[in-house]
């Protein structure tokens, strides 16, 4: 190797080095900055699973990430969680479906560090969104952090979303911060953005909601030649999801079914 393409060699590298410590370095600060604002909103949430196929019934042990977005105790969760149902359940028969049921219950919210849980019931949910709420039933003197749904920021192609999630309690409970990338947008069957990544509610670099993150299980096993197998993740947008968080929230104030 001559002189001047081992210098040029080694100039690759170094230019490569501090690429690599920029990208660590910006990682790092995306990372503190989501932690500090919303961290403490994230919980976990236990839930029983129940179904039950030509009257014989089982049950199962669940958890998921809950994110507090209303001092009153409002949780925003996976639709699976407050309304569970089965991938493709619209090409089962209507023999089958009529025999299959499933549902969840016993729902209970784990704050990091804290013994006890509290109880919450389920609320409403959004098929569209993928999205479900939960209640706390009785938060006594407790005061909530949430996030802000209403502090948003427009999603676009191209960019990078980051999502928070609190471990099991055989982890610490701790906080930890996936991403995924937008990878484009659509207009059907409804507005929303194609990613590629985590799920869950999804924030800029700037901690600001660019919308929820679900996955679309209707078109799974459609297309064989398609890298997902037909199976879609979507983002929609901010401004909906907060317009579905007010009509959850309204729901707080109404009298519990007798």
């Amino acid at each position: 190797m001559s002189l001047i393409r081992a210098l040029m060699l080694l100039l690759c590298l170094a230019l490569m080095g501090n690429a690599s410590a920029d990208y660590d370095k910006e990682g790092k600060a995306i990372f503190k900055n989501l932690m500090t604002q919303h961290a403490d909103a994230f919980v976990r949430v236990s839930y029983v699973m129940v179904s039950s196929y030509m009257g014989q019934e089982e049950t199962q042990q669940s958890s998921t990430t809950g994110v507090i977005i209303d001092p009153k105790g409002l949780i925003l969760v996976p639709r699976m969680v407050v309304e569970p149902s089965l991938p493709n359940m619209s090409k089962l028969t209507p023999e089958q479906r009529v025999s299959f049921k499933m549902s969840a219950r016993d729902f209970q919210i784990h704050f990091p560090g804290e013994d006890k849980p509290l109880e919450a019931e389920a609320l409403t949910s959004d098929a569209d969104q993928g999205v479900g709420w939960l209640k706390i039933k009785s938060l006594g003197e407790r005061k909530l952090k949430f996030v802000d749904i209403a502090a948003t920021e427009p999603a676009e192609p191209g960019m990078s979303y980051y999502v928070v999630e609190r471990l099991e309690e055989r982890y610490g409970e701790k906080p930890i911060m996936s991403w995924g990338i937008i990878q484009g947008q659509i207009d059907l069957p409804q507005q929303a953005h194609i990613v590629t990544g985590a799920l869950g509610l999804a924030f800029s670099a700037r901690g600001k909601v660019l919308g929820y993150v679900s996955a679309n299980f209707e078109g799974m096993g459609n297309d064989s030649f398609s890298m997902t197998g037909g199976l879609r993740m979507l983002l929609t947008p901010a401004k909906r999801l907060h317009s579905a968080n007010l009509r959850a929230a309204s729901l707080l104030n109404e009298p519990a079914a007798p």
